[in-house]
């Protein structure tokens, strides 16, 4: 250092000169490096999805738009295949990843619903059914076993009535609750093992047996299969237990959300409420905060918390148009259980998981699972895909999309953007983003709002896809001086879509990862190549 203060004093032109050919080269290097180059370092220390750090209206040229979903090529992974199971109508999964202590591997957990006997499922929805929830597991995500459990006595239930031909099997089965319909599945991590760590919340019989202690409420489970602790939770109108219900605990707000339909004037609707504790009270106040229409009726939705803000699945039902088709949608939170939905259209745009082609087992109806999960470097999204139209004749499968990391919301730019101030937590900046197809000048950039040194214009410029790629600066400057603070920061972009932007907590060292991210749940993390694409949505 002192020599360089030293040359710089007698020699101030041939300082910067070396100072430029230092930086350039490394600008060089950074431009040479394979499609879908990632920088690394030991960890990230925050991570700020794009649409959510800007203000609207955006400027011209940029619009908040959803994601690309991919659907695994495996599908469907898992079918109804077994005597009690003539028809799992919506089926309401629910999917969880756990790790006991000791074990070398996660397994995977899914609950579902299915009807277990009933009359004319050939002709529609059938009559005198009888249902349960069911349970299944996976050591990757991929290949589901469902093991005889011992739990519910086929020969005992109300099935022995209409499908005597049931009783044969006894407790060889894999249903964990009777008379189960629209449950939801939560893992609690707040909760110590012993006292249950999953809690389900809906209708069911979560005594022994899986026929006893029945209740519209809700229950826990140290294990996922062996339930307790029912409890009856009467919610006042407009909650309505004939959907998918959905509970998830908001560290944010030390609380429970708990997600449920309405029935107002005869549409479905989405109503919600906070609980501080569990078992929530009767007295929590649901209320209708998102609506759709007569034609576009919103079936359920699963709410979520995605990288420190709130995202919904909803389940929209064509009541009035097509075959009968129910599709499911993204909507973003606006703060005070108020939605927006991600697309222009809303609720008869298109949809977020597309249906199907014609004769696939979800070219009808798609129902997401509980929640998505993050594994292989991609977003998981489990969902239920019908054959059928909602009143027909239909079979139902479980099906796996996915998104590239941090890829459920983007924002579509040409142009500048500058976010809503943000805390730097570290010293480098780094982005996620993708570069439209077939556009040979797509770009991104992005710089501290402000700054000379460390202007976006002044960054190495990324022009291919990406995921959390660092932000070199031709300067050589970087954010340690701003560490702590507030910043904004600047984004340009030409034919490009940013999905999030965030800060290493240290200076990051490049190493390159190419090719495209795997699909498999549990495959090693990857980048999004050049190969990958999207398509502006209509």
């Amino acid at each position: 250092a002192e020599r360089w203060r030293s040359s710089a004093r007698k020699r101030p032109c041939l300082m910067r000169a070396r100072r430029l050919s230092c930086w350039d080269g490394l600008a060089a290097l950074a431009l040479l490096l394979p499609s879908g180059a990632v920088y690394r370092t030991q960890r990230r220390v925050a991570t700020y999805p794009l649409y959510a750090v800007v203000d609207e209206p955006l400027p011209p040229g940029a619009r908040i738009v959803p994601g690309e979903v991919r659907k695994h090529p495996g599908n469907p992974l898992v079918v109804q295949d077994r005597p009690w199971e003539p028809r799992c109508d919506n089926s309401y999964p629910n999917i969880a990843r756990t790790r006991d202590p000791g074990a070398k591997a996660a397994t995977w957990h899914l609950w579902y619903g299915c009807m277990t006997s009933g009359l004319a499922f050939d002709r529609g929805p059938g009559t005198n059914r009888t249902l349960a929830l069911l349970y299944a597991n996976s050591t990757d995500g991929l290949a589901w076993r469902k093991p005889d459990l011992g739990i519910y006595d086929l020969a005992a239930g109300p099935e022995a009535v209409l499908a005597p031909h049931l009783a044969e099997h006894g407790t060889s089965n894999n249903i964990v609750a009777g008379d189960a319909d629209g449950v939801g599945v939560m893992v609690d991590r707040r909760a110590p093992d012993s006292t249950g760590r999953f809690k389900a919340f809906g209708k069911g019989c979560f005594g022994p047996g899986g026929a006893t202690g029945c209740v519209e409420g809700v229950a826990a489970s140290a294990d996922g299969l062996h339930w307790a602790n029912a409890t009856q939770v009467p919610f006042p109108p407009p909650q309505a237990y004939d959907c998918h219900q959905n509970a998830v605990y908001d560290p944010l707000q030390r609380a429970y959300l708990l997600t449920s339909r309405a029935r107002v004037e005869g549409e479905r609707e989405v109503a919600m409420a906070w609980s501080p504790r569990w078992p929530p009270e009767p007295s929590a106040s649901f209320r209708v905060v998102n609506r759709g229409s007569l034609a576009h009726q919103l079936y359920s939705q699963v709410t979520f918390r995605h990288r420190g803000f709130l995202l919904a699945l909803v389940a929209v039902y064509d009541a009035e148009e097509g075959p009968g088709t129910v599709r499911c949608l993204l909507a973003r939170h606006l703060g005070n259980l108020s939605w927006a939905w991600v697309g222009a259209l809303g609720p008869e745009g298109p949809p977020f998981i597309p249906l199907g082609p014609p004769g696939s087992f979800d070219d009808h109806i798609v129902f997401p699972a509980n929640r998505p999960l993050t594994a292989g470097g991609q977003e998981l999204i489990f969902y239920s895909g019908g054959n059928g139209p909602h009143y027909g004749a239909r079979n139902t499968s479980l099906g796996l999309a996915t998104l590239r990391r941090d890829g459920f919301v983007g924002v579509e730019l040409t142009g500048r953007l500058v976010t809503r101030p943000v805390i730097c937590r570290g010293e480098t900046l780094w982005v996620t983003a993708d570069m439209r197809h077939g556009r040979p000048k797509a770009v991104v950039q992005v710089g501290l709002e402000g700054s000379h040194r460390l202007a976006a214009a002044r960054m190495v410029p990324l022009w291919r896809n990406c995921t959390h790629c660092v932000a070199v600066f031709r300067s050589g400057a970087h954010f340690g001086r701003y560490i702590g603070r507030k910043v904004r920061l600047e984004v340009l972009a030409t034919d490009a879509r940013v999905f999030s932007v965030g800060f290493y907590r240290a200076a990051a060292s490049p190493a390159a990862v190419a090719g495209p991210a795997a699909v498999a749940p549990g495959a090693a993390a990857r980048t999004h190549g050049d190969s990958e694409r999207f398509e502006t949505p209509v």
